[in-house]
């Protein structure tokens, strides 16, 4: 049995057709899914970026202004990061009806290339310079 996107249950009553063929067709699921999917992780990712600032040296030697800056900054990065694994896993993994069908594997698969991605860059910034040197 194949698993059901969690955001289907929000559609509206018009889209909750009772035959799965044609409430896949419905291009306005996709629409619903995706600005869900990038408004909690700009929402999330604003939150962690704000959350772990202090850890950074700009904390203590930035200004308000470059802080927020650099959070809006980081936070940018994390959405057009998500925005390409979902679009890498679409193309690698999806189906026609998605999100309706195949939404367990578009996500694993978005999960995976967002944490890969995030490990070599981060990796990348620790070698080359970023926003400064963690505070320990």
């Amino acid at each position: 049995m194949e698993r059901r996107c969690p955001l289907a249950a929000a559609a509206p009553p018009a889209m909750r057709s009772p035959d799965p063929e044609t409430r896949a067709a419905r291009p306005v699921d996709r629409i619903v899914a995706l600005r869900s999917y990038l408004l909690a992780t700009a929402f999330l990712d604003l939150l962690w970026e704000a959350a772990h600032l202090p850890l950074y040296t700009i904390w203590t030697d930035g200004t308000i202004r470059g802080n927020a800056v650099a959070v809006l900054h980081c936070t940018m990065g994390d959405v057009l990061t998500a925005l390409a694994a979902l679009t890498a896993a679409g193309v690698v993994a999806g189906h026609p009806g998605w999100p309706i069908r195949r939404w367990t594997p578009v996500a694993a698969l978005t999960l995976a290339l967002g944490v890969a991605y995030t490990v070599y860059s981060e990796h990348l910034m620790s070698m080359f310079g970023g926003a400064g040197p963690i505070r320990i």
